[in-house]
């Protein structure tokens, strides 16, 4: 079978970043490698065309070749001190050098488990002395996250698996985003290169060679001197996942998810956020039930967003209410549940919905269930969340709120009555039957320990639902390290098979 090829005489239908690409100003591609398996490397060819390689010419911190390791074709392996760097990096074949924002890099890597809790550098730009461009895996959570010039959030599941991973990381001129085998898993309104340009560039290290990658193996690096479009991180995530022989489960689209801000039937402030193409019939239907102090208008910066943009991405319509603002799972945050799906299945008519519980969020979304608060409930979230009313009342910092949702004297003394029905722990476990669970906590959240909350109530829960799991992050109360998007996609998908 004959193939249309390119000028330079590549098949069009094989990913070639140079070409496939904008602006690519370096691809390291480790199958070009040669050598013996386990032999040192002193050069890393590019293959950008710009002549950007990247070298280590001191013996103790060369990587080493592995043959025929992933797809079957060479990677290179990072020991405890190894790295490769090109100290001019800007002054290849006819390129002018200023690389300054924005900036795309991805990375087809994977990481064994840290041998201590510092940071690991997968690499690193400079500029003037000042760090640019970096991105790290958190010595804590083991979760990717970009550095310029300060830290923006982890996001993410821990990235130490010893599994094979696509990551895509885009410094704006007025954003960031972090992806992970094309899930959207952090992003950040700010920027700090700003206009200077990238002088210096480690791989596997800082600029000093610090903070080493240490047991991780790399596939293939690209860096495009632009900001590559969220559709097209997609195609290239999935073409070199074809072309490591990768096995993901990427989402189904790349939009950037756009809201609708309106009223429900009870005049409570809503947010909606659609797809582009909605079904006519049998959307599921994705609901965030907010925090403490928390409200519907969930922005790009909310540390959650993560979870709309691949609800969206997925086809799922995604929905929020302000439920009477700190409801604490009363009457009143129930009956708003019920409005919001009516105000979406009036539209696009729904067949499946999931719910999510921030903190205090927890309480309405697992009241929803017993209440039938919506229909087609098929399954329930919990992110770091309450599901013990009486032991937050006893916390004084929430005792007052609490009251107030429940129009509890403010001696307390009705508390029992008034709150009755509306405690998920002093209900039978065969009240949450049916659905299935998944929760997401930490602990070290003095907040809302997983102890009395999570871990408790899927206990409980246990014998009667066909689902009930609790997966540990470890930053505390409602940080980026406890959004999951793939995960929580993944447990979707079970719900409504």
């Amino acid at each position: 079978m004959a193939y249309m090829k390119d000028s330079a005489g590549r098949r069009l239908d094989d990913f070639v970043a140079a070409r496939d690409l904008p602006k690519v100003v370096m691809n390291l591609d480790a199958s070009v490698i040669t050598g013996a398996n386990n032999s040192s490397i002193t050069a890393w060819p590019d293959s950008s065309g710009l002549g950007h390689y990247v070298h280590q010419l001191v013996a103790v911190k060369q990587c080493t070749l592995k043959t025929n390791a992933q797809g079957g074709r060479n990677t290179v392996a990072f020991g405890a001190s190894s790295y490769m760097e090109r100290p001019d990096y800007g002054t290849g074949l006819g390129d002018t050098g200023n690389y300054a924002q924005p900036n795309t890099y991805f990375l087809v890597a994977k990481f064994n488990t840290a041998s201590n809790g510092s940071n690991r550098s997968l690499w690193s730009g400079s500029s003037s002395g000042t760090s640019r461009n970096n991105v790290w895996l958190d010595g804590t959570t083991q979760q990717g996250y970009l550095y310029a010039n300060g830290a923006w959030p982890d996001g993410g599941k821990p990235l130490d698996d010893g599994q094979w991973h696509i990551i895509t990381a885009v410094f704006g001129t007025t954003h960031g985003a972090f992806y992970v085998d094309g899930y959207l898993v952090s992003t950040q309104g700010t920027q700090a290169q700003g206009a200077e340009a990238l002088g210096t560039f480690v791989l596997g290290a800082t600029g000093t060679g610090t903070l080493p990658v240490n047991g991780a193996e790399f596939a293939e690096f690209i860096h495009c001197n632009a900001a590559v479009p969220p559709d097209q991180i997609l195609a290239t995530t999935k073409a070199l996942a074809d072309k490591w022989g990768i096995p993901i489960t990427a989402p189904k689209a790349q939009v950037a998810p756009q809201y609708v801000s309106t009223l429900d039937s009870g005049a409570i402030n809503i947010r909606t956020w659609f797809p582009p193409n909605p079904k006519a019939a049998g959307n599921t239907l994705v609901i965030w039930c907010h925090q403490h102090t928390g409200t519907e208008a969930l922005s790009a910066s909310f540390f959650a967003y993560p979870l709309i943009h691949a609800a969206v991405n997925e086809g799922y319509i995604f929905a929020a209410s302000r439920m009477h603002g700190d409801s604490w799972g009363n009457a009143n945050a129930l009956t708003d549940l019920t409005n919001l799906y009516n105000y979406v299945n009036t539209m696009w008519p729904v067949s499946n919905v999931i719910l999510i519980g921030g903190s205090m969020g927890g309480l309405a979304t697992a009241l929803a269930k017993p209440y039938a608060s919506v229909p087609n409930l098929k399954g329930c979230i919990g992110i770091d969340a309450v599901f013990d009313l009486a032991a937050m009342h006893a916390n004084p910092s929430y005792t007052t709120t609490i009251r107030t949702a429940y129009g509890v004297a403010g001696d307390g003394s009705d508390y029992a009555s008034k709150t009755a029905g509306h405690d998920p722990m002093l209900r039978p476990a065969s009240d949450f039957g049916t659905v299935r669970w998944r929760f997401y906590a930490s602990d070290t959240d003095a907040l809302v320990p997983p102890a009395a909350h999570s871990d408790a109530f899927a206990a409980k829960i246990a014998s009667t639902a066909p689902e009930a799991v609790v997966v540990r992050h470890v930053e505390g109360h409602l940080t980026p390290p406890g959004i999951r998007p793939a995960d929580v996609i993944a447990f979707i998908k079970r719900c409504i098979a």
